[in-house]
């Protein structure tokens, strides 16, 4: 698991998901630096604006949403919501989980994600 604190920034039109490391080197992170960009968002499709902050599974999977992309019947889509999961070198690999679709499904979603017990993801609201 983590030690460090994680949270989406903005960068041009997109966004990117950062990890803020503690002093020691992490697995994964493959780096001395006092910050990671885990992922960078690189299109409409697949997602802008990460909405919340990011929660980690027991693997080491995070989760988080995006407020934008996705499916275009939104002005600048739907939202999503979208795992990384780290490969080794210190790259992460990102899975569209779900897609929202406006009325009556929904759109950018921004209450934050929790993990059950039973590893099932919710909303946090």
């Amino acid at each position: 698991m983590y030690q460090g604190r994680i949270f989406a920034a903005a960068q041009a039109t997109f966004a990117v998901v950062i990890l803020l490391l503690p002093a020691v080197r992490l697995a994964h992170t493959q780096t001395n630096e006092p910050f990671k960009v885990l992922y960078s968002f690189g299109a409409p499709n697949d997602g802008i604006g990460p909405s919340s902050g990011v929660i980690f599974d027991k693997q080491g999977n995070a989760y988080g949403e995006t407020l934008g992309g996705g499916n275009p019947s939104c002005a600048y889509g739907c939202g999503l919501v979208y795992e990384l999961s780290p490969r080794k070198g210190g790259d992460w690999v990102e899975t569209i989980l779900y897609t929202f679709k406006g009325s009556p499904d929904g759109y950018e979603p921004n209450g934050g994600l929790a993990i059950d017990a039973a590893g099932n993801l919710n909303n946090a609201e």
